[in-house]
């Protein structure tokens, strides 16, 4: 943190993981596709047990999206 304190991450996880991503703006941007916003749109927000039925029944494409996220997104976004 920029005041030097530590940051714990058993508080901050929560925070992330229930923040809004603006995906819209992203793929306004050309961050990320059409298709990989079609397939956030249907993770995102979602609980845990529709999410693993999502990566069960296509894994592979929302590998690749999660992947492409990482590597184009800013760091400061991650």
């Amino acid at each position: 943190m920029a005041d030097g304190a530590p940051i714990n991450a058993r508080e901050e996880i929560p925070k992330v993981l229930t923040r809004d991503i603006p995906w819209e703006a992203y793929m306004a941007t050309k961050l990320i596709s059409g298709k990989s916003l079609q397939l956030l749109r249907r993770y995102d927000n979602r609980s845990e047990s529709y999410r693993a039925q999502l990566l069960d029944d296509d894994g592979p494409a929302y590998i690749r999206v999660f992947v492409s996220i990482c590597g184009t997104l800013p760091r400061t976004e991650q």
